[in-house]
């Protein structure tokens, strides 16, 4: 399993991360993603009061422009010889300090997915 939590949002040509990823997934393996969602409510959540209000993160940690969409992330990993198994999103509560899984994704979500065991290497 190869798992990439909280790091797509930081790349810059995530299709090539992506690609990369499939390289590290052995076919008929598993890889999850978790992110960050590129909408109005990631911004008001994950800069606004993650950065700003609450502090959890340094300011500047995050950039919407980079923040990427399920569908995006899929289509990534579509091209790469993945099928995606679940999307979930993902909620934190910052008085509790936990993560709870959530049908709401507009601002983290989870993406696992699996390669298929003839994936041809899609890098080259």
């Amino acid at each position: 399993m190869v798992v990439c939590s909280e790091v797509v949002e930081h790349v810059s040509d995530v299709a090539s991360f992506v690609a990369s990823v499939s390289q590290l997934t052995r076919p008929g393996g598993v890889t999850v993603f978790s992110t960050i969602n590129r909408t109005i409510c990631s911004f008001a959540g994950a800069i606004v009061a993650a950065e700003y209000l609450l502090r959890l993160v340094p300011r500047g940690t995050h950039h919407h422009g980079k923040f990427v969409t399920p569908e995006e992330l899929e289509s990534f990993l579509r091209n790469n010889g993945f099928t995606v198994r679940m999307k979930h999103g993902a909620l934190y509560n910052p008085i509790i300090r936990r993560w709870t899984c959530s049908a709401f994704d507009a601002v983290n979500y989870f993406v696992a997915a699996v390669k298929a065991e003839d994936a041809a290497d899609h890098s080259r």
